[in-house]
């Protein structure tokens, strides 16, 4: 590996305008940074100006482009040759991303030869050979610039930075301009609801409103419309969404760039190709603008999740449009060839269908395989807010399946589900006095076990007080060893052959077969490939009774009378986390609110809340205490597996909690305190109609889908590093801040509002949403506009309770916040009781209607609550 020098400092930092030409016609310029760093190991790879030793960073994703990440050194007598390379990865490692790179380097490797680039396996691109006999680079620095560029631009497009189609390269075209993004995919929207798409269609063009503003040809800048858009429209809002839309439908969209008809976020109506430039239909009163189309997908085509955005027009981001592909290629007859008309060869390679499945739409169809109706957005927003924060409540009512999510996903996500045991190969009679022993850290460093009383049972032996020999015996081996009672306990010392076959053949967490034999003088140790399976259960169900005042009901207790501990399976599967922290846990309180929340949770939320990143950026937080004894205490369980109970207990990073809520005259209300500490998702979709029709198939059950995205748990689990984004508050990163920026505006105005109001919001909310949003972005459950709206409607609206004169100014300013537009009269009218009945009607669909709903409740009944 290169090493740079950290004492010395950048030789500097160059902006970077890159600019997208279609043939002499500039349609996208792109501001980057390139750092330049000097290397000590060969210093004449600088060019005195700059350097080789550079990154290339954008405003949006940050690092795009590590010039100096890996070298290859090859001596050949006194002269060497480095040949430098960057890998194709992206910072998570998603298979995906990598996969597209390597098919785009393979595309373009005609162009990349050319400037001295070249693939590596298994992900590097080499892309700098330096000799040092003749103390030269092989290319020339403008050619490593070019490449760079190149990879910089493939990196932003797979990333979703940069809205281009990256062009199939043909022959021996390596000019700049082969990158050029061309056609664009815009999406425009025919009327609300597409409900002018019939005369779209009929007369073949696409249109926009806006009549007032009359031919659009009279505005030489953009500045010039908005100035005129505000004299008419006096809008009460920046109205940036409306002049992208008018100013990219008249300027910036060109003749062979393809449109996207859609009628809301889920569904289109067609796909054409605009034939012509902007049209201004003087005679038309309410839609004069217009661009003349080719309708090719004619057919409507609906999608399970929000691919369109808010709007009028817009581009379509390249992520969705994999998922628009398949769609139109499953739904329309002749799909394919009607693509492969309007997309060409590119269209076909860049949206191509064998990617990976995403860990959302695996677990969706897993979901879909077990008969549970569930949308695509909704099982999004329930992995993400996990990976955000690991305490989840799930709202709705009876029936709508709350329990069976939260049961199918912990299923979902046991990927190594079963340690050793061999009980099915053990005599019936010697079944009892073998016992299943996890191997703990104290074995490891103190050289010996506690014998548990259980064990002590087939231990028939005299002279424990002062000791006896004991036969090990363990792989082909056998030593003998020395057991002692000390105390209260009896241990069981370890000799050096068999702490040598433990730490060539296990590790801590690994469980073997203990069987007792021949009334305690042997004890036999085995680990055998061919045992059969015990499930590891990843999983405590926890149902909450009315009558639990502490948490002894979640963690068991010390009984004095017996000198035992009594765990809970909550406190048995916390033990085990511990032991295997690769692998995630899930814990269900069923009906949680049965019981006051705060009586006997209060430790679990304090523990959660302690937790914090110290210097060294590793995770600190507070213990829970167990029991106030100096030694650790054994347990076996009804499967002979020992646990060891410490005095105190942290609640392991890799243990998820998530609670279900039923709201009747039974249970108690959440204090906003505990709904302020996790994210409050609502399960009360319920569609009979798609639930009806889902018949047909044979029902397979969860062990029977054999097609579960290989690596789910380090997908799920952010590569083993859980949650350390949200204490690290890794959105403040300045690589974040850009596209977070307009997310942070928002959620500032609502602290505003709600402060007014009286019910402000912390740094905490605050955090968990960002961090949320983060996520969100970085993986496929939507884009920033509804992972937003998410979060608005799970972390700010559930504080809001009380009565009318409370909350009915509150909810109003927040219904005319999400909205577009402002309402006229009073949100009951018929009149806009149909328009808000529609989801187009609203900025943030999903916390409009909410609010909406609680509006209506409020006037009802003079009171309502997020949850009811």
């Amino acid at each position: 590996m290169t090493k740079i020098d950290p004492a010395k400092p950048y030789l500097g930092s160059l902006p970077i305008e890159v600019e997208f030409y279609c043939g002499e016609e500039k349609r996208l310029s792109w501001q980057l940074t390139m750092r330049c760093m000097q290397n000590t190991i060969y210093p004449s790879l600088e060019d005195g100006e700059g350097g080789y030793a550079f990154l290339i960073k954008s405003s949006k994703s940050g690092l795009l482009f590590r010039a100096m990440q890996a070298a290859k050194y090859v001596q050949d007598g006194e002269r060497t040759i480095v040949t430098i390379s960057t890998d194709l990865n992206s910072k998570k490692g998603d298979a995906e991303f990598r996969q597209n790179m390597q098919r785009a380097l393979t595309q373009y490797a005609p162009m990349l030869e050319h400037q001295g680039g070249r693939l590596l396996e298994p992900n590097q691109f080499a892309f700098i050979d330096y000799d040092s006999e003749s103390n030269e680079m092989v290319q020339d620095g403008q050619s490593v610039l070019s490449s760079a560029l190149l990879l910089a631009t493939m990196k932003a497009v797979f990333k979703g930075e940069l809205n281009l189609t990256l062009p199939t390269i043909f022959g021996d075209k390596t000019h700049a301009a082969a990158t050029v993004a061309n056609p664009i995919v815009w999406k425009v929207t025919p009327g609300s609801q597409a409900v002018h798409w019939p005369h779209a269609l009929e007369d073949r063009n696409i249109f926009i409103g806006w009549s007032e503003l009359g031919d659009l040809t009279q505005y030489a800048t953009k500045e010039q419309l908005r100035e005129r858009y505000n004299q008419v429209y006096d809008p009460q809002q920046e109205p940036s969404n409306n002049m992208d839309s008018i100013w990219g439908f008249y300027k910036d969209m060109k003749p062979g760039d393809i449109v996207i008809a859609n009628k809301g976020w889920k569904e289109l109506t067609g796909i054409g190709r605009v034939m012509g430039e902007y049209e201004y239909d003087s005679g038309e009163d309410d839609f004069p603008h217009l661009r003349k189309v080719e309708w090719v997908i004619t057919a409507p085509v609906k999608f399970e999740e929000n691919v369109f955005t808010t709007p009028t027009v817009t581009r379509v981001l390249q992520k969705h449009m994999a998922k628009i592909r398949q769609e139109v290629v499953s739904q329309v007859p002749n799909g394919e060839k009607l693509w492969h008309d309007l997309f060409g060869a590119s269209g076909e390679l860049d949206f191509a269908l064998d990617r990976p499945e995403s860990l959302v739409d695996n677990f969706h169809r897993y979901l879909q395989s077990c008969r549970l109706n569930y949308s695509r957005e909704f099982v999004g927003r329930f992995i993400t807010s996990l990976q955000a924060k690991p305490f989840l409540i799930l709202s709705g009512g009876s029936g709508t399946g709350k329990t069976k999510i939260a049961q199918h996903f912990a299923a979902y996500m046991n990927e190594n589900n079963a340690v050793m045991s061999s009980s099915s190969d053990i005599p019936d009679e010697d079944r009892a006095k073998s016992f299943l022993l996890q191997l703990l850290p104290y074995m490891f460093e103190y050289q010996r076990m506690i014998v548990t009383v259980e064990m002590l049972e087939w231990v028939t032996l005299d002279g424990l007080e002062d000791g006896v020999k004991i036969e090990v015996r363990f792989g082909d081996q056998t030593e003998t060893s020395f057991m002692k009672r000390q105390g209260k306990t009896v241990r069981l010392g370890f000799r050096k052959h068999f702490m040598a076959w433990l730490k060539n053949e296990c590790r801590i967490g690994d469980s073997l077969r203990l069987t007792i034999e021949e009334e305690g003088k042997v004890f036999a140790y085995s680990k055998d490939n061919e045992m059969s399976q015990q499930l590891d259960e990843n999983l405590a169900f926890v149902s909450v009774r009315p009558d639990w005042l502490d948490n002894r009901s979640l963690l068991g207790y010390y009984n004095p009378l017996i000198e035992q501990y009594e765990p809970t399976p909550l406190l048995k599967l916390m033990l085990r986390a511990e032991q295997n922290p690769g692998k995630p846990y899930f814990v269900i309180l069923d009906e949680m609110n049965l019981a006051k929340v705060e009586y006997y949770f209060s430790d679990f939320l304090s523990c959660l809340e302690s937790r914090r990143c110290d210097e060294a950026g590793f995770l600190k937080q507070e213990a829970i205490v167990l029991h106030q004894l100096s030694q650790p205490l054994e347990h076996v369980d009804e499967s002979n597996r020992v646990y060891v109970i410490p005095s105190k207990v942290h609640i392991p990073m890799n243990v998820y909690l998530i609670g279900t809520v039923n709201i009747d005259e039974t249970t108690y209300m959440f204090s906003p305190k505990v709904l302020d500490r996790a994210n409050v998702l609502e399960c009360n979709e319920v569609d009979f109609q798609s639930y009806w029709n889902s018949g047909g198939e044979s029902l397979l059950s969860s062990s029977a889908f054999v097609h579960k995205v290989a690596g789910r748990s380090g997908m799920f689990a952010n590569e083993g590093e859980y949650h350390l984004a949200l204490y690290r508050k890794g959105f403040l990163n300045p690589a974040h801040k850009p596209s977070l920026q307009e997310a942070f505006e928002v959620i500032s105005e609502l602290q505003e509002m709600l402060t007014e109001e009286g019910l402000p919001f912390g740094y905490r909310v605050l955090d968990e949403i960002m961090t949320y949003l983060m996520m969100a972005l970085q993986s496929d459950s939507g884009n920033l506009e509804s992972a937003l709206d998410a979060q608005i409607v799970q972390k700010i609206l559930p504080k809001l309770h009380g009565n009318r004169k409370q909350l009915e100014l509150l909810l109003r300013r927040l219904l005319d916040e999400f909205t577009i537009g402002t309402l006229k009269s009073d949100p009951l009218s018929l009149e806009n009781r149909e328009i808000l009945a529609m989801e187009e009607s609203y900025r943030f669909p999903l916390s409009g209607k909410k609010v909406y709903a609680m509006y209506k409740q409020l006037l009802q009944t003079a009171y309502c609550s997020f949850i009811c």
